[in-house]
């Protein structure tokens, strides 16, 4: 171990192994606010302005490991996130995988125009 968690294992004085992961469990393991949290975050996170669809892909991938969600559940939840118009294109092509989906994905960030900003144009056009 390294860092805080090797300054934790110097300082425990348990005999046994079985002592140690009782131990490092209660110090280390998520607590259930934090899974709600997550649980919440992956169903309501959005892809942002400016943010890959493998940024985003990856912090929802990291809120499912937390929540041990399935992977169908995280697919769903992902195609739900992503920006419209690449929402659109990945559906159409029905990815049956996590990676599927993340290709498809990213061929729709790399090949569709960017998404016109309708309050900015409706402005402009005033």
């Amino acid at each position: 171990m390294t860092g805080p968690a090797a300054d934790w294992l110097d300082n425990r004085t348990t005999a046994t192994f079985d002592d140690y992961k009782t131990d490092f469990e209660a110090r280390y393991k998520t607590p259930e606010v934090i899974k709600y949290k997550s649980a919440r975050q992956i169903f309501t996170r959005r892809q942002e302005d400016g943010e890959t669809t493998d940024d985003y892909s990856t912090a929802m991938i990291k809120l499912g490991k937390v929540i041990n969600v399935s992977e169908d559940m995280l697919r769903y939840a992902i195609l739900n996130g992503l920006k419209p118009d690449i929402a659109t294109y990945v559906t159409q092509h029905n990815p049956q995988s996590l990676e599927e989906l993340l290709t498809a994905a990213r061929v729709a960030e790399l090949t569709l125009p960017p998404a016109r900003d309708t309050s900015l144009h409706a402005k402009v056009d005033r």
